[in-house]
């Protein structure tokens, strides 16, 4: 769980994920259903915005591979509304369900283990551990090198469902699933190992049964991260892990268990799969198509809404960029006598931000108190910003506004919290009150200061805004300017380019700012540790990294709650309540304030089901072997 965290914090400031969301369907009406005669070929046609690089697993990234390879693989363990559920085993094992069991092992100098952090070492003296009975950092230990030590090893059974096949017809096998974690394991093979790394064993006891044995010291509640997704033994056992990753069979081939077989790929153009005769759900009526066809077009959304409405796609996911479409988009549905459009529209799980300078402002090598140190400053900037006219502006009111940190699909979002509805009024009210006075009457200068704690009088109320040149986080950055200088204050805007803004030296790392303007992306349990500076010491960052905390936001209630959240064995009930207090804590000082859960949109004919996007899902094509069109999709 640890080198999770450690990894999201390395990349999270890099990129925003443009992943599942929270689901949101807007159908047309229309009396042009298209049909076909009983027992015809039927076809589907699914738009992506790019090819995909590989389809082997260990070589497939992008979000257009594993679009393909939902198709080809139909789990083997799915993620559903942020919990893991299984496909193609009888059961996912916890320790509720008797499938995992800890046992008290005996280790001594040289023996692999794991430390608190999650990291893979060698036991010498003075590595961090948690000994046996022990599964919190307060009772952690540093082995002195010479006591007896006892450590918890945790072991897992996975057990396959019989009669799964691969689409060749041999039956897929627990030497399958070793298979892959083997090919995992190499050197050659160029994936992050950090869960290979953990594993001591993977050992196939029979033709359906899988033990997995975790490293002394690992503790983890997530043991879908640890059973490997079969690969086909018996047809690549002659390849080496290198040529696999290159290999025809592998990378544009790949056998599987799902759905649908590939059939052809035409290189720039499409890649062509029909339905698999070994499908394990076949009886079931699945999948519902004879043939299914994956398009490259570009990933200009326009171009894929031109493809819908020429009914060149059934349907476009998330690969295309319609994130400036909703304009169009509401067009065609609203005004139209017949549109031909079905879109789904959610948000999330990346959310952008202003972060709070809650401290020292640094400003061009000067630094001064921040006028944002007190709790009612930051609450005035939520009152004053003008949130939903940001999402009517850029999202034609088709976004949401977390009320915290949490897009509202994710099961912990506490919904009873008080919102910060857009009050000019009510801000310029606390401003007077806390001693920023509108001195000359004009509302087009900033206020200044007049016996305000802290702050020199005659002082004028003037933040400095920071953001990245992006389109979208440029323009945004300038409506919040625009939004707060009605307010009272004077806002000096600053737009770098990604790299001056990222840099070690910049003022994003620096503090030099009093509002930043940024996004991350989180799992079920969000990184809490961007917000405590106590909660980084358990993340083991290297010792010239970047405080994450950039805003300096200080609460020790909230320390120790995120210290809670982050232990290895936290039970739900205890998780919930965690989550929910932090959450109110988060809401009444305001060191962020969510501007925007990030909008996607999926677009399809109108007479297409069933269809749910899914927040945290793998991808947005999950189901695909459910997805249908025609007469019993057409609403009624």
């Amino acid at each position: 769980m640890y080198k999770k965290l450690l990894l999201f914090c390395a990349t999270f400031l890099f990129f925003v994920a443009l992943t599942g969301c929270q689901l949101k369907i807007i159908s047309s009406q229309t009396d042009q259903i298209l049909t076909t005669t009983p027992n015809s070929p039927r076809t589907l046609t699914i738009c992506l915005g790019y090819e995909p690089e590989s389809l082997y697993l260990y070589a497939a990234s992008s979000q257009a591979a594993w679009s393909v390879l939902e198709a080809i693989y139909d789990g083997p363990i799915d993620i559903r509304n942020y919990q893991a559920v299984p496909v193609i085993l009888e059961k996912l094992p916890s320790f509720a369900n008797g499938g995992t069991h800890l046992t008290s092992v005996k280790v001594k100098t040289g023996d692999q283990v794991v430390d608190v952090h999650g990291n893979p070492v060698v036991l010498t003296s003075g590595v961090e551990v948690f000994p046996h009975g022990c599964t919190e950092t307060q009772c952690a230990i540093r082995w002195d090198g010479i006591s007896e030590l006892y450590m918890e090893q945790i072991s897992a059974t996975y057990r396959l469902l019989p009669g799964v096949n691969w689409s060749d017809g041999y039956p897929i096998k627990a030497i399958d699933s070793v298979y892959s974690y083997h090919l995992a394991s190499d050197p050659a093979t160029p994936i992050i190992k950090t869960t290979v790394l953990q594993t001591s064993s993977y050992t196939a006891l029979d033709d359906l049964t899988i033990e997995w044995k975790g490293k002394p010291g690992l503790l983890t509640q997530s043991f879908e991260d640890y059973f490997w997704l079969p690969l086909p033994q018996h047809a690549w056992s002659n390849y080496s892990p290198s040529e696999l990753l290159s290999n025809e069979n592998s990378s544009r081939h790949p056998l599987g268990w799902g759905a649908y077989i590939i059939q052809e790929w035409q290189p720039g153009k499409f890649i062509r799969l029909i339905s698999n005769p070994q499908y394990f759900r076949a009886s079931q009526g699945l999948p519902k198509f004879d043939t299914l066809i994956f398009k490259f077009i570009n990933v200009q959304g326009d171009t894929n809404l031109i493809g819908i409405l020429r009914s060149e796609c059934d349907f476009t996911n998330q690969t295309t960029l319609m994130l400036d479409q909703t304009e169009r988009l509401e067009y065609y549905l609203k005004y139209y006598s017949i549109p031909q459009i079905k879109s789904y529209f959610g948000n999330g799980p990346s959310i952008e931000y202003l972060i709070f300078n809650t401290q020292t402002t640094k400003n061009k090598g000067n630094s001064r108190p921040s006028f944002l140190a007190d709790p009612k400053m930051r609450q005035v900037v939520a009152y004053c910003l003008d949130r939903p006219g940001i999402n009517k502006d850029f999202f034609n009111q088709l976004a949401q506004i977390p009320l915290t940190y949490f897009p509202q699909a994710n099961p912990y979002y506490n919904n009873s919290l008080e919102p910060y509805i857009y009050d000019l009024e009510k801000g310029q009210e606390i401003l007077e009150r806390l001693g920023w006075k509108d001195t000359d009457q004009n509302p087009q200068t900033p206020r200044v200061a007049t016996n305000v704690t802290g702050i020199a009088n005659g002082v004028s109320l003037t933040l400095r805004l920071i953001a990245d040149q992006s389109n979208w986080r440029r323009n945004v950055a300038n409506y919040v300017a625009r939004s707060l200088q009605k307010c009272g204050f004077g806002v000096e805007l600053s737009i770098l380019k990604e790299n001056e803004y990222l840099s070690p030296q910049g003022p994003f790392w620096q503090g030099d700012f009093d509002l930043a303007e940024f996004a991350w992306s989180s799992d079920k349990i969000p990184p809490c540790y961007l917000l405590s500076n106590t909660a980084q010491a358990m993340l083991d960052k290297p010792i010239d990294s970047p405080d994450y905390n950039v805003g300096k936001y200080s609460n020790p209630e909230f320390d120790q709650l995120c210290l809670a959240s982050l232990q290895p064995m936290v039970d739900e009930d205890k998780q919930i309540n965690l989550q929910s207090k932090m959450q109110s804590i988060i809401n009444q000082d305001v060191p962020i304030l969510p501007l925007f859960a990030y909008l996607h949109t999926d677009v399809a004919r109108p007479d297409f089901c069933p269809y749910e996007l899914d927040i945290s899902a793998r991808s947005d094509l999950w189901n695909i072997e459910s997805m249908d069109y025609g007469p019993k999709c057409a609403p009624h």
